[in-house]
C-alpha cells in the first residue's frame, strides 16, 4: 500500500459484513480502473490481485517500472 501511495496510484478496500471486501484499482472521482470481490480471508489472493492489476492499468508508473512488491 506504501508503494501505491508513494507512485500516487489510487486504490481502495471496502467492506460490508459477511459479504466480503471489494478491491479496486484508481478512485471516484477519475474513475475506476480495475475492480474485483473476494470472499473473507482471501487477503493474499486480493494482495496479488491489486499487484497485478495495479501493473496492468499503470504499466508506465514508478510502481510498475520499479518492480515494488
Amino acid at each position: 500500500m506504501d508503494a501505491l501511495y508513494r507512485s500516487e496510484i489510487n486504490c481502495s478496500i471496502e467492506s460490508f459484513w459477511d459479504m466480503g471486501f471489494d478491491v479496486k484499482v484508481g478512485d471516484d472521482q477519475n474513475g475506476f480502473k480495475a475492480e474485483k470481490t473476494f470472499r473473507p480471508g482471501q487477503w493474499d489472493a486480493a494482495a496479488r490481485w491489486l499487484d497485478a492489476a495495479t501493473r496492468e492499468c499503470y504499466p508506465d508508473s514508478q510502481y510498475a517500472l520499479e518492480g515494488v512488491a
